[in-house]
Order: structure tokens, then C-alpha cells, then sequence
């Protein structure tokens, strides 16, 4: 690992400003969707080191526990719509959520729940 946490974390807060601006943007491509998955895998290994040099820096268990959540907390829901966008433009079926609920909207551009408030698309 080559980066410090504040690289990653920005590097991870980026990304998944990206993706919410892609999902927010009603453009869904095959392509955009495609973008958002990678996007999001991104994150993911970004919050994996972020978790790895928080264990390393001796931080609280507190920053580590925030650092093991991320992934639950803010890539799972997104990924989650990214992956139903994904199987609507290839099956071209619309693909209903198990609990019925198909707007997740506050969910995926809240941020998390976690410290940062909500999420603004850009106009």
C-alpha cells in the first residue's frame, strides 16, 4: 500500500460520488451501469486498505469498526441497484426489489447514515 488512509478515503469518497451521480442522473446505460460496478469494486478495495492501515495505525476500535463498515453501509445498497440496472438493460424485464419497495432513493444518496450527511446531485 502506497497511499495514506486520507488517499483512500478520498479516492473511496469519489468513487462513490460518481455512482450516485450516474445512478441519480436517470442515464442508465449498459455502459454507465458497467462504469458504476467498477466504480464501486474501486471503493471496495479502497475501504479494504483503509481497514488494513487503520489496524496498522493502532486506531481505536471505534475507526476500525467504521472502517469494517463502509462496505455494509454505503457500497452494499448501491451495488445492490447497480446489479438490478444491470439485469433490467440485459434481460429487458423491469426487476422489482423482494420487498416490493423499488425506490431504495433514500437509501442510496443518503451516504450511509454515516457522518456525511446527504447526498446532492449535481444540476
Amino acid at each position: 500500500m502506497s497511499q495514506t488512509y486520507p488517499e483512500y478515503e478520498q479516492e473511496y469518497n469519489q468513487c462513490l460520488s460518481r455512482v450516485r451521480s450516474f445512478l441519480s442522473s436517470h442515464a442508465r446505460s449498459l455502459t454507465t451501469l458497467r462504469e458504476c460496478d467498477r466504480l464501486l469494486s474501486h471503493a471496495r478495495r479502497c475501504a479494504t486498505a483503509m481497514e488494513t492501515l487503520a489496524g496498522e495505525r493502532g486506531d481505536t476500535n471505534f475507526q476500525i469498526a467504521e472502517s469494517n463498515q463502509r462496505s455494509e453501509r454505503e457500497i452494499a445498497p448501491l451495488r445492490q441497484e447497480v446489479e438490478r440496472g444491470l439485469r433490467e438493460k440485459e434481460s429487458g424485464e423491469v426487476v422489482f426489489e423482494p420487498n416490493g419497495n423499488t425506490d431504495n432513493r433514500t437509501v442510496l444518496f443518503s451516504g450511509g447514515g454515516g457522518g456525511g450527511g446527504a447526498y446532492n446531485a449535481p444540476h
